[in-house]
């Protein structure tokens, strides 16, 4: 009978490309013919879909649907995946870098847009298979992408969001060079990346401090330097709001009735200002304020 089998009533030409909507949600809406096929998915069904626009092709073997997202389709149709800081991005890691990131093999000869960071893996290996790089992956492309600093910044924001443990970063980082594996000792408490700023940038100076200290009625403090000097670091983030600037005023002057010498740095003058704020805190330094007598110690 004509009718009978799991297509009963359809005609195989009118049938739709088969997707996977999660996997397309998460991938972005970026599939390649490899895995079209895998979901059962003929040559015909998928020149079909390209024809009735269901799908849009990027480059050879790779579509994507009307609702793909902008970066991955730029990504992919640049010739890689989305990759290293962009990933990284997209799961809520501080960075400092905002310029789309491809990840091509490092054989890849091919030339990419001059607003698009190109980003490889060590040793020439891993062709993307897929649209978007997993978190490990876009690390490791991060560890060769970006300064010192601004590594520091992301494996601080990967560990506070508990998206991996600090043991797993030295894991998968622990074959890198010497100067990636120093950066990754260096790891401490931040919960924003102005905040790392300031701790490597002073520790570089010599200047020991320790993060996210609890100050007995205060509460936890960025900074504390010596015995008596607090620093606070306002990000964008959590200290835009009329609420938080009275509450931050409220601890400044607790501390200060506290015996405390309080520096609060803005989000403007550590990126854009740092050297003033860094001559600032090392003359209140020179100065012995950070070895004053305080009615609280710190815990």
């Amino acid at each position: 009978c004509p009718h009978e089998g799991p297509n009963r009533g359809r005609a195989p030409q009118d049938r739709s490309v088969r997707i996977k909507s999660e996997w397309m949600i998460h991938q972005g809406g970026v599939v390649s013919t490899r895995t079209l096929r895998r979901w059962g998915n003929s040559p015909h069904d998928i020149a079909k879909a390209v024809r009735t626009g269901e799908l849009h092709r990027l480059r050879a073997g790779w579509f994507a649907i009307a609702s793909a997202d902008p970066e991955v389709v730029r990504a992919v149709a640049a010739g890689g995946a989305l990759g290293c800081m962009s990933v990284l991005r997209r799961h809520g890691v501080w960075t400092v870098d905002t310029a789309l990131h491809v990840r091509v093999a490092e054989s890849d000869g091919r030339n990419l847009p001059q607003d698009v960071k190109r980003c490889t893996l060590p040793g020439g290996r891993l062709v993307p298979s897929r649209p978007i790089d997993d978190l490990p992956t876009a690390l490791v492309a991060a560890s060769r992408c970006c300064s010192d600093e601004e590594l520091l910044i992301v494996l601080d924001s990967v560990v506070n969001l508990r998206l991996m443990e600090r043991d797993e970063v030295e894991r998968l980082l622990g074959g890198a060079p010497l100067a990636v594996r120093r950066v990754v000792r260096e790891m401490d408490l931040a919960e924003s990346g102005t905040e790392t700023m300031v701790r490597h940038r002073l520790r570089a100076r010599g200047v020991e401090l320790r993060p996210q200290v609890v100050i007995e009625g205060v509460g936890r403090v960025d900074f504390v330097v010596g015995t008596s000097l607090v620093i606070e670091v306002d990000s964008v983030e959590h200290h835009t709001s009329r609420e938080a600037y009275e509450r931050d005023r409220e601890r400044d002057r607790l501390l200060q009735s506290l015996g405390y010498t309080v520096v609060r740095l803005t989000y403007r003058q550590v990126r854009w200002d740092w050297p003033r704020a860094e001559a600032d805190i090392l003359a209140l330094m020179r100065r012995r304020r950070h070895r004053q007598r305080v009615a609280r110690a710190v815990s």
